[in-house]
C-alpha cells in the first residue's frame, strides 16, 4: 500500500475515486499504482515469467457480501451499462447462521449486516462503475461467508473457514474475540482444525492464505497477543497505519501482527472508500477491519503474477517486502539479528503491493517446514511462583532438534503453551528473548 512509480494508463472511471488514498492517484486519468498494482502489472510481469492466470478467489468471512440490483449505471457518453459490484461468486458463498446457499442481509437501521460488503468491495470491487472506487485486485471473483448475524459456535466458525476449501484461494477475517482488553481467546478445535486443513490441503497442497484484521481495541488497552485467531502460525495478522502513516488510535500492538495496510486515523484523517448495501457506496469504512481486505487483495494480485506460491512464501514475502520508510517517524522499531525492522504496532512495515508482486514473480519456494517441540520438564520449571514486581527468568535450553528430521534452521514461527493461574487478569506479562537477544 506503499506508493509506486508503475503509472497504469487506464481511466478509472469512478464517481468517487479522488477520495482513495490508500490506491493513490496522480490524476483523473493516470493512476500511480503500488496498492492495487492493477492486474496489468500482475500479468505483465506474471507473463515475462511464464506464471500467469485469470482471478484469484477470496473468501470474505463476515456477514453477507451484497450482490448489486440488476438496475445498473450508465456508463458516460455510451449507451452501455455496468454494475458497480459483480464479483460475488455464488459457489464459494455460504450462509452457516441459516445453513444456506443464500447469505441475503438481514437490513436494520444502523445497517449493522453492512460490514461484509464493506471488505469485499476493497478488495474485489469492479473497475470502471462509474459509481464508487476501485478494488485492489479488481479481476478477482470473492465469496461471502455469512457467520457474524447470529450465534457464533466453534462449529460454525470451522464451517466457515473451510468452506469450498479446493476453490478459495485467500480468507479473510475482520473479527476475532472482544477488544475490551480482559478477554483471552482463540479458536477452538474445530475452528483450528479447519485453519490447519486449509493450509495443507487448500490450493492444491500450496495452502489458502488466512488474513486476520489486527483488532480496534487500542481505547481499551487490548493487546492482540490475547487473540488465538491472530497468534496462529497459519493466519497473517494485518494492522493499519493513518493516511499519514501514524499508529491509529484504535490499533493494538502485539508481536504476532505481520504488516499494515492504510485506514482511518485521527478524526481528519481520510477514511477507506468501498461498496455498500442498497447497492452504494461509503467514505467511512474504518479500523483494522478495512486493512485487511487491502491485504487480501494485495495477496490475490501477488497469486495472480505466480500462482505457485504457498502460504508460507506469501509470508516470507510480506517480511521481505514490507516497507520501513512510511512509518520511520514512529516510536518503537528494532532491528532483530535478521536485519529486519520490527514494530509491534506496525510488524515489519507497510505492505507494498508493486514489490510484493515483483518478488513473487521471481520468488523459489521455501523448503518444507520443520517443526521442533520442546518439552519443559525441568523440575524448577514446574509450579514455579510469580511474585509481584519480581520478574521470572525461565531459560528453555534447545538444539532446534538437531541432527533429527526436525531440525529447524531458520525461524518462521515460536509458539509457547502453558497453563498459568493468577488471580489477577491482565497482571501477567510473557516476554520471549531468543538466545540473540531479541
Amino acid at each position: 500500500m506503499y506508493l509506486g512509480i508503475f503509472v497504469e494508463s487506464i481511466n478509472y472511471n469512478t464517481m468517487i475515486f479522488l477520495c482513495l488514498f490508500h490506491v493513490m492517484i496522480a490524476n483523473a486519468q493516470e493512476v500511480v499504482i503500488r496498492v492495487n498494482g492493477g492486474p496489468s502489472v500482475a500479468r505483465h510481469l506474471a507473463e515475462k515469467s511464464g506464471h500467469y492466470y485469470i482471478g484469484p478467489v477470496m473468501g470474505f468471512v463476515d456477514t453477507y457480501i451484497l450482490l448489486p440490483v440488476r438496475e445498473s449505471h450508465q456508463k458516460r457518453g455510451t449507451n452501455s451499462k455496468q454494475l458497480v459490484y459483480d464479483a460475488r461468486d455464488p459457489e464459494i458463498s455460504w450462509d452457516c447462521n441459516e445453513g444456506d446457499n443464500d447469505p441475503y442481509p438481514r437490513y436494520d437501521a444502523s445497517q449493522s449486516n453492512s460490514h461484509g460488503t464493506r471488505c469485499a468491495g476493497e478488495a474485489a470491487m469492479a473497475a470502471n462503475n462509474w459509481k464508487c472506487g476501485v478494488g485492489v485486485a479488481f479481476n478477482a471473483k470473492v465469496g461471502g461467508v455469512k457467520m457474524l448475524d447470529g450465534l457464533v459456535t466453534d462449529r460454525i466458525e470451522g464451517t466457515a473457514l473451510s468452506y469450498a476449501q479446493d476453490l478459495v484461494d485467500i480468507y479473510s477475517a475482520s473479527w476475532g474475540p472482544n477488544d475490551d482488553g480482559k478477554t483471552v481467546d482463540g479458536p477452538g478445535r474445530l475452528a483450528l482444525e479447519a485453519l490447519e486443513r486449509g493450509v495443507k490441503e487448500g490450493r492444491k497442497g500450496k495452502g489458502a492464505v488466512y488474513i486476520w484484521a489486527s483488532g480496534n481495541g487500542g481505547r481499551n488497552n487490548d493487546n492482540c497477543n490475547c487473540d488465538g485467531y491472530l497468534a496462529s502460525p497459519y493466519t497473517i495478522s494485518i494492522g493499519s497505519a493513518s493516511q499519514k502513516g501514524e499508529f491509529p488510535w484504535y490499533g493494538e500492538a502485539c508481536a504476532s501482527t505481520l504488516a499494515v495496510t492504510y485506514s482511518s486515523g485521527a478524526y481528519k484523517d481520510q477514511m477507506i472508500a468501498t461498496t455498500d448495501l442498497n447497492n452504494e457506496c461509503t467514505t467511512k469504512h474504518t479500523g483494522t477491519s478495512a486493512s485487511a481486505p487491502l491485504a487480501a487483495g494485495i495477496i490475490a494480485l501477488a497469486l495472480e503474477a505466480n500462482i505457485n506460491l504457498t502460504w508460507r512464501d506469501v509470508q516470507h514475502l510480506i517480511v521481505w517486502t514490507s516497507e520501513l520508510a512510511p512509518l520511520v517517524n514512529n516510536v518503537g522499531w528494532q532491528q532483530n539479528s535478521a536485519g529486519f525492522w520490527f514494530n509491534d504496532r506496525f510488524g515489519f512495515g507497510l505492505m507494498n503491493a508493486h514489490g510484493l508482486i515483483t518478488a513473487a514473480n521471481k520468488w523459489v519456494t521455501v523448503p518444507e517446514r520443520k517443526s521442533c517441540k520442546v518439552h519443559v520438564i525441568q523440575r524448577n520449571m514446574n509450579n514455579t511462583a510469580v511474585a509481584s514486581g519480581y520478574p521470572t527468568k525461565l531459560v528453555i535450553p534447545t538444539t532446534g532438534c538437531r541432527g533429527s528430521n526436525h531440525e529447524v534452521r531458520y525461524l518462521e514461527h515460536v509458539e509457547v503453551r502453558t497453563s498459568i493461574n493468577y488471580t489477577i487478569r491482565g497482571a501477567l506479562e510473557i516476554l520471549l528473548e531468543s538466545p540473540s537477544g531479541n
